[in-house]
């Protein structure tokens, strides 16, 4: 007895979606359209100074970070794969704009004696749109009065 070969069969539907009813309404047609926008600028000075009478250097680094992101998400009403649209499907906004920015300064300063010696100081400064924390107000930084 011979082995029978396995047959495949793949079969097509060639109905619109409009056909496939999942409580008597078909699919749905959900638009959408999205664009991003980014904006950012770095800026920096580099200074650097070798005093030979003092066997020094000094190198330092300032600079400014701006950083802006703008997302606008067009809204638009939902359709049946058939065409009608879907009841109170409206947006209540054609759109929604979110945009967050981020700004920042920084530097640093490296002092070198001696080619053997290094101190390093460095400072940043960041501001965000997107949150705010006044952190010297927290219970757990406030300081018991000696009177207490």
């Amino acid at each position: 007895m011979m082995p029978q070969q396995a047959k495949e069969c793949l079969l097509f539907r060639t109905a619109p979606a409009s056909d496939y009813v999942a409580g008597g309404l078909g699919g749905q047609n959900n638009p959408y359209k999205t664009v991003k926008k980014s904006t950012i600028f770095d800026f920096y000075l580099n200074y650097n100074k070798i005093f030979q009478n003092i066997n020094s250097r000094i190198d330092a680094v300032a600079g400014y970070s701006y950083n802006n992101y703008l997302t606008t998400t067009y809204n638009y009403a939902r359709y049946y794969a058939n065409g009608n649209k879907v009841p109170n499907s409206d947006p209540a906004f054609l759109f929604n704009e979110p945009e967050h920015t981020l700004i920042s300064y920084f530097g640093r300063l490296n002092y070198t004696y001696m080619e053997r010696y290094l101190l390093t100081a460095t400072i940043r400064r960041d501001g965000s749109s997107r949150f705010g924390w006044i952190i010297n107000g927290e219970p757990f930084l406030l300081l018991p009065s000696r009177g207490s």
